[in-house]
């Protein structure tokens, strides 16, 4: 898949990450993870890839750019599953479940089935991605370098340790800034690899390295990406490989086709 590097030019992925190919004569190939990236779009037919019940649920949320995001993320994440599976988009339901409370009203999405692939989806200003892959767990996260009070937030994110080493300092580097978003991403990452969300508080994860032990997921993979508005990350069990790359133009022949079955059924 092809998308912009922060040079503006076209290249054929933002980030591979998680270990070597292995050669099937010597052991079973490792799951893949796709990740997907899309600009959040007004179509009105993006609707038409997700099923009622979340169409009605997004339907709720009152501030419009958060709406757009949200559907247009739920929508790529089915279009993508349905090519998997060979599923009609709109029929795939999603399930949630806290981990922490139990409640199926909240927590992280899955399809709710043994051996069906494992997901995560994420929005913010500008950007939606999804994860998918065939390995027990993953979470995926992207936030905005825009808008974002660095300062503020660095108590909610960073360690006391990882604070007093990072380049941050009073003024708030570009570097330090830097250092707060990689951390920031991995973070939840991690906890939406967990299925713990933001339940469970990110100063006390360790991300310097791009593997971490975490006593819930056990031996998780960090794929930094991003472009030059937006900083992401994905966490997989170690050694799934990772690709990383944009599907606007996928998600738009899926809206026009889902319009075209549409219109001749009515």
């Amino acid at each position: 898949m092809a998308f912009p590097d922060a040079s503006g030019r076209v290249g054929e992925s933002l980030a591979y990450g998680g270990g070597v190919t292995p050669r099937v004569t010597e052991q079973p190939s490792v799951p893949d993870c796709r990740v997907l990236l899309a600009v959040p779009v007004d179509a009105a037919g993006t609707a038409l890839l997700v099923d009622a019940a979340e169409h009605a649920r997004i339907d709720q949320i009152r501030d419009h750019d958060t709406r757009r995001a949200t559907l247009t993320a739920h929508a790529l994440l089915r279009m993508a599953l349905a090519s998997q599976l060979g599923r009609r988009a709109a029929s795939i339901t999603l399930l949630r479940r806290c981990r922490t409370c139990g409640s199926d009203a909240h927590g992280a999405p899955h399809l709710g089935v043994a051996g069906l692939p494992a997901i995560s989806l994420s929005h913010t200003d500008g950007l939606v991605a999804v994860a998918i892959t065939d390995a027990a767990r993953v979470g995926v996260d992207v936030e905005s370098l825009r808008g974002v009070d660095v300062a503020a937030l660095a108590g909610q994110v960073w360690g006391r340790g990882e604070r007093r080493a990072s380049r941050m300092g009073r003024s708030a580097s570009l570097q330090g800034r830097d250092e707060f978003f990689a951390a920031w991403v991995a973070k939840e990452a991690v906890l939406k690899a967990r299925g713990d969300g933001l339940a469970v508080p990110m100063t006390g994860i360790d991300v310097s390295r791009d593997r971490v032990d975490d006593p819930v997921a056990g031996t998780l993979d960090l794929t930094r990406f991003g472009t030059p508005t937006h900083a992401g990350c994905v966490a997989v069990p170690a050694g799934v490989r990772v690709d990383v790359g944009f599907a606007d133009g996928e998600l738009a022949d899926a809206v026009r086709q889902a319009e075209e079955r549409r219109d001749l059924s009515r």
